[in-house]
Protein backbone atom coordinates (compact mmCIF):
# COMPACT_ATOMS: atom_id res chain seq x y z
CA UNK A 1 0.00 0.00 0.00
CA UNK A 2 2.70 2.66 0.78
CA UNK A 3 4.56 1.49 -2.35
CA UNK A 4 1.15 2.53 -4.34
CA UNK A 5 1.29 5.70 -2.59
CA UNK A 6 4.75 6.63 -3.32
CA UNK A 7 4.25 5.93 -6.84
CA UNK A 8 0.90 8.24 -7.21
CA UNK A 9 3.13 10.81 -5.33
CA UNK A 10 5.75 10.82 -7.90
CA UNK A 11 4.01 10.79 -10.99
CA UNK A 12 1.44 13.77 -9.37
CA UNK A 13 4.69 15.42 -8.71
CA UNK A 14 5.90 14.67 -12.34
CA UNK A 15 3.17 15.48 -13.86
CA UNK A 16 2.81 19.23 -12.13
CA UNK A 17 6.26 20.05 -13.22
CA UNK A 18 4.79 19.42 -16.28
CA UNK A 19 1.87 21.33 -16.14
CA UNK A 20 3.61 24.38 -14.92
CA UNK A 21 6.39 24.37 -17.35
CA UNK A 22 4.03 23.86 -20.21
CA UNK A 23 1.63 27.51 -19.71
CA UNK A 24 4.69 29.14 -19.17
CA UNK A 25 6.40 28.58 -22.46
CA UNK A 26 3.08 29.01 -24.38
CA UNK A 27 2.53 32.57 -22.48
CA UNK A 28 5.61 33.60 -24.00
CA UNK A 29 5.10 36.79 -26.26
CA UNK A 30 6.97 39.05 -28.21
CA UNK A 31 6.70 43.01 -30.11
CA UNK A 32 7.04 43.19 -33.51
CA UNK A 33 8.09 46.65 -35.03
CA UNK A 34 8.40 46.61 -38.89
CA UNK A 35 10.86 49.35 -40.90
CA UNK A 36 9.41 49.63 -44.14
CA UNK A 37 11.89 50.85 -47.19
CA UNK A 38 10.86 51.56 -51.05
CA UNK A 39 13.37 50.20 -53.56
CA UNK A 40 14.85 54.09 -53.60
CA UNK A 41 15.74 53.88 -50.22
CA UNK A 42 12.82 55.80 -48.80
CA UNK A 43 11.12 54.67 -45.71
CA UNK A 44 6.44 54.33 -45.98
CA UNK A 45 6.16 54.41 -42.07
CA UNK A 46 4.21 57.45 -41.47
CA UNK A 47 2.10 56.83 -44.94
CA UNK A 48 1.28 53.29 -43.17
CA UNK A 49 1.10 55.20 -39.72
CA UNK A 50 -1.24 57.37 -41.42
CA UNK A 51 -3.90 54.55 -42.97
CA UNK A 52 -3.85 52.89 -39.47
CA UNK A 53 -5.32 56.02 -38.04
CA UNK A 54 -7.89 56.31 -40.63
CA UNK A 55 -8.72 52.51 -39.97
CA UNK A 56 -7.41 50.37 -42.82
CA UNK A 57 -5.13 47.86 -41.47
CA UNK A 58 -2.24 46.95 -43.84
CA UNK A 59 -0.29 44.93 -41.86
CA UNK A 60 -1.41 40.75 -40.91
CA UNK A 61 -0.02 37.90 -39.50
CA UNK A 62 -1.35 34.59 -39.43
CA UNK A 63 0.33 31.38 -37.00
CA UNK A 64 1.33 28.41 -39.62
CA UNK A 65 0.41 26.06 -36.79
CA UNK A 66 -3.14 27.17 -36.14
CA UNK A 67 -3.98 29.75 -39.42
CA UNK A 68 -5.11 32.16 -36.36
CA UNK A 69 -4.72 35.53 -37.48
CA UNK A 70 -3.28 38.26 -35.29
CA UNK A 71 -4.20 41.61 -37.83
CA UNK A 72 -5.85 42.94 -34.50
CA UNK A 73 -2.79 43.00 -32.40
CA UNK A 74 -1.00 45.42 -34.60
CA UNK A 75 -1.31 49.13 -34.43
CA UNK A 76 0.07 49.91 -37.78
CA UNK A 77 3.34 48.59 -37.91
CA UNK A 78 3.58 47.86 -34.34
CA UNK A 79 2.19 44.43 -33.31
CA UNK A 80 2.25 43.49 -29.26
CA UNK A 81 1.16 40.27 -27.51
CA UNK A 82 2.33 37.78 -30.27
CA UNK A 83 2.98 34.39 -28.79
CA UNK A 84 6.12 32.66 -29.46
CA UNK A 85 6.02 30.82 -33.02
CA UNK A 86 5.98 30.79 -36.86
CA UNK A 87 3.94 33.22 -38.80
CA UNK A 88 3.14 34.42 -41.93
CA UNK A 89 3.76 38.34 -41.99
CA UNK A 90 1.47 40.24 -45.17
CA UNK A 91 2.03 44.00 -46.08
CA UNK A 92 -0.61 44.94 -48.29
CA UNK A 93 0.07 49.10 -49.01
CA UNK A 94 -1.83 50.82 -51.59
CA UNK A 95 0.69 51.54 -54.90
CA UNK A 96 3.15 48.62 -53.91
CA UNK A 97 3.26 44.99 -54.40
CA UNK A 98 1.65 42.69 -51.11
CA UNK A 99 4.73 41.61 -49.34
CA UNK A 100 5.41 38.43 -47.58
CA UNK A 101 7.34 36.36 -45.78
CA UNK A 102 8.03 33.52 -43.05
CA UNK A 103 8.68 35.20 -40.04
CA UNK A 104 9.94 33.19 -36.87
CA UNK A 105 9.43 34.88 -33.60
CA UNK A 106 11.19 33.73 -30.53
CA UNK A 107 12.36 36.41 -28.47
CA UNK A 108 10.81 39.37 -26.38
CA UNK A 109 11.50 41.96 -29.00
CA UNK A 110 11.47 40.94 -33.03
CA UNK A 111 12.58 43.61 -35.65
CA UNK A 112 11.82 43.16 -39.40
CA UNK A 113 12.71 45.20 -42.45
CA UNK A 114 10.92 45.35 -45.54
CA UNK A 115 11.17 46.67 -49.04
CA UNK A 116 7.97 47.33 -50.67
CA UNK A 117 8.06 47.25 -54.17
CA UNK A 118 6.16 49.58 -56.66
CA UNK A 119 3.53 48.03 -58.37
CA UNK A 120 5.25 46.91 -62.22
CA UNK A 121 3.48 47.86 -64.86
CA UNK A 122 2.60 45.29 -67.33
CA UNK A 123 4.45 45.82 -70.68
CA UNK A 124 7.48 46.82 -68.18
CA UNK A 125 10.45 44.78 -69.56
CA UNK A 126 11.18 41.72 -67.23
CA UNK A 127 14.48 42.11 -65.79
CA UNK A 128 17.04 40.00 -66.39
CA UNK A 129 20.74 39.38 -65.43
CA UNK A 130 23.09 37.48 -67.64
CA UNK A 131 26.49 36.47 -66.34
CA UNK A 132 29.90 34.67 -67.05
CA UNK A 133 32.76 32.97 -65.27
CA UNK A 134 36.09 33.51 -65.79
CA UNK A 135 38.15 31.44 -66.20
CA UNK A 136 35.54 28.65 -67.21
CA UNK A 137 36.24 25.86 -64.11
CA UNK A 138 36.64 22.46 -65.25
CA UNK A 139 33.38 21.26 -63.63
CA UNK A 140 31.21 24.59 -64.29
CA UNK A 141 28.81 22.78 -65.22
CA UNK A 142 28.15 21.42 -61.54
CA UNK A 143 28.47 25.05 -60.38
CA UNK A 144 25.60 26.92 -58.79
CA UNK A 145 24.58 30.70 -58.65
CA UNK A 146 22.21 32.10 -55.50
CA UNK A 147 20.98 35.56 -55.73
CA UNK A 148 20.62 36.94 -52.35
CA UNK A 149 18.31 39.97 -52.00
CA UNK A 150 20.14 42.20 -49.15
CA UNK A 151 16.53 44.44 -47.92
CA UNK A 152 14.18 42.13 -49.02
CA UNK A 153 13.03 38.77 -49.17
CA UNK A 154 11.19 38.21 -52.39
CA UNK A 155 14.09 37.42 -55.16
CA UNK A 156 15.84 34.61 -53.58
CA UNK A 157 16.93 32.92 -56.71
CA UNK A 158 19.18 30.11 -57.65
CA UNK A 159 20.68 29.24 -61.48
CA UNK A 160 22.74 26.48 -62.80
CA UNK A 161 26.21 27.32 -64.29
CA UNK A 162 25.95 26.52 -67.87
CA UNK A 163 29.70 24.45 -68.81
CA UNK A 164 30.81 27.15 -70.87
CA UNK A 165 30.78 29.67 -67.81
CA UNK A 166 27.37 31.42 -68.57
CA UNK A 167 23.88 31.74 -65.82
CA UNK A 168 21.23 33.48 -66.24
CA UNK A 169 18.92 34.91 -63.88
CA UNK A 170 15.25 36.66 -64.56
CA UNK A 171 12.29 38.32 -63.00
CA UNK A 172 13.67 39.53 -59.58
CA UNK A 173 13.27 43.02 -58.64
CA UNK A 174 15.36 46.07 -58.59
CA UNK A 175 18.20 46.74 -55.58
CA UNK A 176 20.15 45.74 -53.83
CA UNK A 177 21.89 42.00 -54.15
CA UNK A 178 24.55 39.78 -52.61
CA UNK A 179 25.60 37.13 -56.10
CA UNK A 180 27.36 34.10 -54.18
CA UNK A 181 29.02 30.88 -56.80
CA UNK A 182 28.70 27.89 -54.77
CA UNK A 183 30.38 24.99 -55.41
CA UNK A 184 28.92 21.68 -53.67
CA UNK A 185 28.02 23.52 -50.24
CA UNK A 186 30.89 25.72 -50.30
CA UNK A 187 30.79 29.61 -51.38
CA UNK A 188 33.66 30.32 -53.47
CA UNK A 189 32.72 33.68 -54.77
CA UNK A 190 30.67 36.38 -53.37
CA UNK A 191 29.97 39.71 -55.01
CA UNK A 192 27.46 42.60 -53.70
CA UNK A 193 25.14 43.92 -57.10
CA UNK A 194 22.65 46.41 -57.43
CA UNK A 195 20.12 45.32 -60.24
CA UNK A 196 18.08 47.26 -62.46
CA UNK A 197 14.91 46.71 -65.00
CA UNK A 198 15.67 45.41 -67.89
CA UNK A 199 19.31 44.06 -68.89
CA UNK A 200 21.89 43.34 -66.21
CA UNK A 201 25.41 42.20 -67.18
CA UNK A 202 26.92 40.65 -64.52
CA UNK A 203 31.18 39.48 -64.86
CA UNK A 204 32.64 36.87 -62.13
CA UNK A 205 36.30 36.82 -62.42
CA UNK A 206 37.14 33.73 -59.98
CA UNK A 207 40.79 33.58 -58.62
CA UNK A 208 43.53 31.65 -59.75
Amino acid sequence: MKRIKHLALLLLLLFGLEGQGTPSAARASATIEITTLTQAGESVDESIADLSRRGTQTVDLTSRWSNKSFRANFKGLYGSNIPYGDYTLKLTVPGFREYEQILRVYQPLVSVRVTLIVSRIIDMPIPTAKGSIKPIPRDAASLWVKLMPITNNNSLMDARVQADGTFQLAGFDHGAYLLAVIRGTDVIYSKQLLLHGGENNINVLLAN
